[in-house]
């Protein structure tokens, strides 16, 4: 098995293909809440949010089908100023520190090889004793990189 999102808080994805026929792409957003708790959640200044859109389609990986997606082309007029790293090789603990972003949503562009590291995490919003963490673990949902289900 594969996860299109894996996750409890993508939540009743809707799809729709109604675009001009010259368009011709399958379009998905997903609701970024969870039943179990949504009543839980202030309202205030709203009750959760829709995921980014993204663009559905098939391609060919390993001799099977594969279902990938991307986000849709429209939002990169929302991007500001970048800020780039380069290539950097870090070992087990090492971190860098970005302290020069501004804006309530950065949109992160990342490349990594792992090499045999199991798992790699990048920390964003962090302070006050909390943090989100966005993390990559290589042995995936089945145990065996890349995950074949």
């Amino acid at each position: 098995m594969q996860w299109v999102d894996y996750g409890k808080d993508f939540y009743t994805a809707v799809s729709w293909s109604d675009v001009p026929a010259e368009d011709g792409r399958r379009l998905r957003i997903g609701w970024l809440n969870n039943g179990l708790y949504a009543g839980g959640i202030p309202a205030v200044p709203w009750r959760s949010a829709q995921s980014v859109p993204r663009v559905l389609s098939l391609r060919s990986m390993g001799g099977a089908m594969t279902l990938v997606q991307r986000p849709v082309e429209e939002l990169q007029h929302l991007r500001g100023r970048n800020i780039t790293l380069g290539e950097r090789a870090l070992a087990s603990g090492d971190h860098i520190l970005i302290t020069d972003v501004r804006g309530r949503t950065p949109e992160i562009v990342a490349e990594f090889d792992p090499g045999s590291a199991q798992e790699v995490d990048i920390k964003v919003d962090v302070g006050n004793g909390e943090e989100t963490v966005i993390g990559y673990d290589t042995t995936c949902c089945c145990g065996k990189p890349p995950c074949v289900g």
